[in-house]
């Protein structure tokens, strides 16, 4: 026989505390997350505040090798992948150049030398980019000793400098570099390449638009010109009483000179000609002008033959700037939320990750003290665009590692799926890799 409730004086009381929980809104909780942390492999956690991840083959061994920028610890590091039999272990680690507060470190051989450079960026009271020359052929690459680190006198205390994308602007000469910062009278510009490059006094400096905050560079053909345009995030914009080019598209008048434009992700299209290359870059918004973006990624996430978007933003969401085809190219904004258990998202990341056929989304964050700071997420478009039922997968824990950054999906393990490669700032775990357990 069941026992029927008796609604006592003592039972009302119990009920007016349990009625609140039963209809509250319903948020996440750990318990959401599916599945177990993934297990962590340290690469380097030799310095202090690892700051970002850009690979690139530097000994033609076919395997990624990583330079990271440490901003606390001053250094800049190359990490050269071991092999399947060793990438579990810290790998080799060569220290090329100590400088303040780094920011990005990123492979290029300026020097056509046929050895691997390193350019990093720096903001802080240094306000410089430096070059960090590899050692001559037929002498130890791995050897820190024989590196040697020279300022790029044409970037000497102009900004703070943010990012660096090595990039062919003009086809003359060596590769270019594009770079840009934040601040006030912040820019994004291409340093030109000298006709020889080891003449660091002789690159020239291109402003070719404002910036707020960079965050993110690409080079993609977004005109189907046949050249290389600048794709960027920027989480700030430029304020109403900071100069623009003639080529800047324009928000309305307003009459707060505070005003906010050029925020968001955006893309400068190349002049294709040397003469209108060293001046402004027209300006073509694609979305998030109301957001704080931050890192973006880039893919043709619907086969359309368009360039879609994802980035992240500090709202507890990522955008996925959907381009639609025609002339010019347009862009829906569909939002996708992330668990307020999750950090606020720093970095996304495109890769089939469960090998069901289908592109997943990959989420680094910040501010992930006791929360989640590395996560994936399927992507289920309803017909009508929005987004479908969204299931938040387990990578890092919530027990270390707070402030993440660029992440990159890769087989380091060689078994046929994608690990995930990131760093991870505050907590000092370093250049780490999480190993896929699906095989």
């Amino acid at each position: 026989m069941k026992q029927r409730l008796q609604i006592t004086p003592p039972n009302l009381f119990y009920l007016s505390l349990l009625v609140p929980l039963l209809f509250a809104p319903q948020t996440a909780s750990a318990q959401e997350w599916v599945g177990e942390p993934w297990v962590r492999h340290t690469i380097d956690n030799s310095s202090q505040g690892a700051d970002g991840i850009r690979l690139m083959d530097v000994n033609l061994d076919g395997l990624q090798d990583i330079a990271t920028g440490w901003e606390e610890g001053g250094e800049i590091h190359v990490c050269l992948n071991p092999g399947r039999d060793d990438v579990k272990s810290p790998w080799p680690m060569i220290n090329v150049g100590k400088v303040s507060s780094p920011e990005d470190a990123v492979f290029c051989d300026f020097n056509n030398d046929r050895r691997v450079d390193v350019v990093s960026c720096c903001e802080g009271d240094t306000r410089t980019i430096y070059m960090h020359l590899a050692p001559p052929l037929r002498t130890g690459y791995e050897n820190s000793k024989l590196w040697t680190t020279e300022p790029l006198v044409a970037s000497v205390r102009k900004q703070r400098w943010m990012y660096c994308l090595p990039m062919h602007v003009d086809h003359e000469n060596g590769v270019d570099l594009v770079a840009g910062g934040k601040g006030p009278n912040a820019s994004v510009g291409w340093f030109e390449a000298p006709r020889r490059t080891l003449r660091k006094g002789d690159w020239v400096w291109h402003p070719i638009s404002p910036v707020g905050w960079l965050m993110s560079l690409h080079s993609l053909d977004m005109d189907v010109d046949g050249d290389l345009d600048i794709v960027l995030s920027d989480r700030r914009g430029v304020t109403g009483n900071q100069e623009l080019g003639p080529n800047e598209n324009r928000a309305e008048d307003r009459t707060d000179a505070r005003a906010v434009r050029l925020r968001g992700v955006r893309w400068l299209e190349n002049p294709g000609n040397r003469r209108d290359q060293v001046e402004q870059w027209k300006s073509h918004p694609i979305g998030g002008e109301r957001d704080e973006v931050m890192f973006m990624q880039p893919t043709d996430f619907d086969s359309n033959g368009v360039w879609d978007f994802f980035v992240a933003t500090r709202a507890q969401e990522i955008l996925f700037l959907r381009g639609k085809p025609g002339s010019p190219v347009t862009y829906d904004t569909i939002r996708i939320p992330i668990p307020p258990t999750a950090g606020t998202a720093k970095a996304v990341q495109l890769a089939d990750i469960n090998l069901d056929r289908q592109l997943d989304l990959v989420v680094s964050c910040e501010n992930a003290e006791n929360k989640m700071g590395l996560f994936w997420m399927s992507i289920n478009l309803n017909r009508e665009g929005t987004v479908g039922q969204l299931t938040p997968y387990n990578v890092s824990g919530m027990e270390e590692g707070i402030k993440y950054d660029l992440v990159e999906a890769i087989d380091l393990d060689q078994d046929g799926d994608f690990d995930l490669l990131t760093c991870e700032e505050r907590d000092n775990l370093g250049v780490i890799w999480y190993e896929n357990p699906l095989k």
